[in-house]
């Protein structure tokens, strides 16, 4: 290998370095988690009519003060009458009985909320 070669491979092999590669992840390297605070929750969809035995996948996306999204946030689901609708921890909901419910998902602090009414 020439001189220049050399120098090249050297002068690659530390800008690698410097940038952050990480030899034990490939290489890759993963942009940082914001650490912004959660702002606001939005749940979606925001009301919903089911069927006793139903089941409903809700979206979850969580927010900073100045309106972007946040990634990789934990997020707690509640049903106010898990007799009606129970939540699982990803927030797939079971019409359990008749009647209204709301489901909370919370994150850092701030809830989002999402009215329910599950019918025969």
């Amino acid at each position: 290998m020439g001189q220049w070669a050399r120098m090249a491979c050297v002068g690659v092999l530390a800008g690698v370095a410097a940038c952050g590669s990480d030899v034990a992840s490939g290489g890759i390297v993963q942009p940082p988690q914001s650490s912004s605070q959660v702002a606001s929750v939005t749940v979606t969809p925001e009301l919903a009519v089911l069927y006793v035995g139903d089941t409903l996948r809700l979206g979850v996306v969580t927010r900073e003060a100045a309106g972007l999204a946040l990634t990789g946030r934990v997020v707690a689901w509640v049903s106010a009458a898990p007799a009606v609708a129970s939540v699982s921890s990803s927030g797939l909901v079971t019409a359990t009985g008749v009647g209204s419910v709301i489901v909370s998902a919370t994150s850092e602090g701030a809830t989002g909320r999402v009215s329910l009414t599950i019918v025969r």
